[in-house]
């Protein structure tokens, strides 16, 4: 029987299997020391990622033909992105006001 039998994904499986044997792994079976350089690994390998799909899309804004349309869309997406990061923050610190213990004026710099 396959998975596909089971309408089941094949690399996500792999992924569960990876947490589950990892993790457990990880704690019985490696050193303090290994562990470091594990981390320290994936540590690179993160930073190296990054860094790739920032200069991708620093080569697709380099393709991009500018117009007017284009400066007033991104001009209108960055006022409606600050609205609504206005409105969620300041109504969660309005709510949340003695749990949060935020300075006054927190909500500003949050936003």
């Amino acid at each position: 029987m396959h998975s596909l039998d089971w309408h089941l994904s094949g690399p996500l499986a792999m992924v569960m299997m990876g947490l589950m044997v990892g993790n457990r792994g990880r704690a019985l079976a490696m050193s303090d020391k290994t562990r470091h350089y594990i981390d320290l690994f994936w540590e690179l390998i993160d930073e190296i990622l990054n860094a790739i799909l920032f200069v991708l899309i620093g080569l697709e804004v380099v393709m991009i033909a500018y117009s007017g349309n284009l400066f007033i869309a991104a001009g209108l997406t960055i006022v409606i992105a600050l609205l609504a990061r206005f409105i969620v923050v300041g109504m969660t610190t309005k709510t949340f006001h003695r749990q949060l213990d935020l300075p006054t004026g927190a909500w500003k710099v949050l936003t």
